[in-house]
């Protein structure tokens, strides 16, 4: 491929048929939000680049460290990648040529693709189908039952209960020693960002009284809703109310004409997390990400025992 047929612009010089259409596409859509791509550059100082290709757009971020620049379709695990229609031949030679230190394409499709010399690994998520009736295994529905006689209310989220979240989220990793794959300063851009009915950002929590004892993030498309995170007091965890946000998110997605809840990726080994994810019914998806590292990056990886 000739690089004077690849273009590559600013994201925020991207057209609003080009922002449309990538807030459109199938379980990648929902990662493709103004805001997202905004918490991205804002919070975290990352470049974000759209390259087009005639009709063909790749979204990504370059971020740069002491061992060179990586780039990432999109950063923590969130899905990017091209439409299924395009040939991703087009774009390889040029991520050849920039030498990064690292790159990740998350791809949301099942079928595997070639993406030139990046390697493929996969990668495992839970789908809801919400245009399906509800499907709950026994011990789900009954921990909806138990939470929903415990006096607990549901409550869509807005910009004023950012000051109890965070709150909630400081006493929730205190609790458990858990540290979010996020500062502080990006959950508060999130829940300043959030919104009612889609597309945008939508929380829900759960309360007992007056407190908030829950809470569950997503991030939503016209068409997918992306479970991103959530946390909860153990007065919530001990009387299923963790259950019962969920079923009543989901129930919000049906009535919103939603199409699938995707509840993020799932580590093999963790039981109880698969045994939750398929309670509500959902089915297995494997999605694969493509990556290249560098020998710099391994060995760095090695000494930190991550490889």
């Amino acid at each position: 491929m000739n690089d004077d047929r690849l273009t590559i612009v600013p994201l925020a010089d991207l057209t609003a048929t080009e922002l449309q259409h990538l807030q459109s596409r199938p379980l990648s859509g929902p990662s493709l939000l103004p805001e997202l791509l905004a918490l991205w550059r804002d919070c975290f100082r990352w470049q974000g680049i759209g390259l087009r290709c005639g009709q063909m757009l790749l979204v990504g971020f370059i971020k740069r460290s002491l061992l060179g620049r990586h780039f990432y379709s999109l950063p923590f695990g969130m899905y990017g990648g091209l439409d299924r229609e395009t040939d991703p031949a087009l774009f390889a030679d040029w991520i050849a040529s920039q030498r990064f230190a690292e790159v990740r394409i998350i791809q949301p499709d099942s079928a595997s693709i070639h993406f030139g010399t990046l390697v493929a690994r996969e990668l495992r998520a839970h789908l809801i189908d919400l245009t399906a009736p509800p499907d709950y295994s026994d011990n789900t529905a009954r921990n909806i039952r138990k939470a929903a006689s415990s006096g607990f209310e549901v409550r869509l989220l807005d910009a004023t209960a950012r000051t109890a979240a965070l709150d909630m989220l400081a006493r929730h990793e205190k609790r458990t020693g858990e540290i979010r794959r996020l500062p502080v300063s990006a959950y508060d851009h999130l829940l300043a960002n959030l919104r009612s009915e889609p597309p945008g950002i939508i929380a829900g929590g759960l309360y007992q009284g007056e407190q908030l004892v829950a809470l569950q993030i997503f991030f939503v498309s016209s068409l997918d809703a992306f479970y991103f995170d959530g946390f909860a007091l153990p007065e919530a965890l001990q009387s299923g109310g963790n259950f019962y946000l969920l079923d009543s998110m989901i129930s919000h997605f049906r009535t919103a004409g939603l199409q699938r809840l995707n509840l993020g990726a799932s580590p093999p080994g963790d039981a109880g997390l698969l045994r939750f994810k398929s309670g509500f019914g959902a089915a297995e998806f494997v999605y694969r990400e493509y990556s290249a590292v560098s020998g710099l990056k391994h060995f760095a990886d090695r000494l930190r025992g991550r490889a």
